[in-house]
């Protein structure tokens, strides 16, 4: 997060290093308004918490109702507290899904929640999309480790109907781009955007922030956007493309399997 007077702040999956905003796919909001607040109390929240002390600034006024634009939601979870809140949020979301569930990720190790909550929908005929790394842009972090982490749930969700894309190397690149968006759009109706991947670390580990946007013009805008990477940069996965993909890394698959937690 990065808060401005009290009064703008950014906040979404980017780390500050030159790879996030150079080369590799992050996303990020930028906020006005009362959504702040939030955002600020969070932050100093975790400051004290972490610190020990509190910040030597002096607090700001901000109105209560914001000019224009629309209502956001901040989801925070602090799971060293017993803070579930995204992934109780997540799967929420998921079970009221009639039509499509949108998911970008960086990697996947989906938590048994979470893996229900995907398949049940897909099951009952949602359309339940996920776009997250290939082998290829995976190599950017740690040889692809993360990538031969998703390929151990890549299985159970094929099965269940979930449809799952790879990102792939634009052209010509010169440098690999890595995937490193984390969004979910329900329906074209409502989005979330923020820091939380689809994994056990995300969900029971990792303090996370997710900045939800019930507004369908927005829902939509990123739906149709979504749709956009699929056709031009992305590459749908089958059994017959995992079956070969775990043929070729499965031993490398089991290894990863043993030390996800770490990622």
């Amino acid at each position: 997060m990065v808060i401005v007077d009290g009064r703008r702040a950014i906040t979404g999956g980017r780390n500050i290093a030159d790879n996030y905003f150079f080369w590799w796919k992050d996303m990020d909001l930028y906020l006005e308004g009362p959504a702040v607040k939030t955002l600020d109390f969070e932050f100093t929240s975790n400051w004290k918490e972490f610190s020990g002390n509190t910040l030597d600034i002096e607090p700001f006024l901000i109105p209560d109702i914001a000019k224009s634009g629309f209502p956001v939601g901040i989801a925070d979870s602090k799971p060293w507290k017993g803070n579930y809140t995204i992934v109780d949020m997540l799967c929420g979301a998921i079970s009221m899904a009639k039509q499509s569930v949108l998911i970008t990720t960086q990697y996947i190790a989906l938590p048994e929640k979470l893996s229900i909550a995907l398949k049940q929908a897909a099951l009952r005929g949602v359309n339940v999309c996920i776009l997250t790394n290939s082998h290829e842009t995976g190599l950017e972090v740690a040889f692809s480790l993360c990538h031969y982490i998703s390929l151990n749930y890549y299985r159970d969700l094929l099965s269940a109907g979930v449809r799952i894309y790879e990102y792939q190397s634009p052209k010509g690149a010169k440098q690999k781009p890595y995937y490193h968006a984390k969004q979910f759009i329900v329906d074209g109706l409502w989005a979330s955007i923020g820091s939380f991947n689809l994994s056990t670390r995300s969900a029971y580990l990792e303090s996370e922030i997710q900045i939800n946007i019930p507004d369908a013009s927005f829902a939509r805008a990123r739906q149709d956007a979504f749709l956009q990477e699929l056709a031009l940069n992305s590459r749908e996965i089958y059994f017959d493309d995992y079956a070969k993909d775990e043929n070729r890394f499965g031993p490398l698959m089991k290894a990863a399997k043993l030390i996800e937690l770490l990622y």
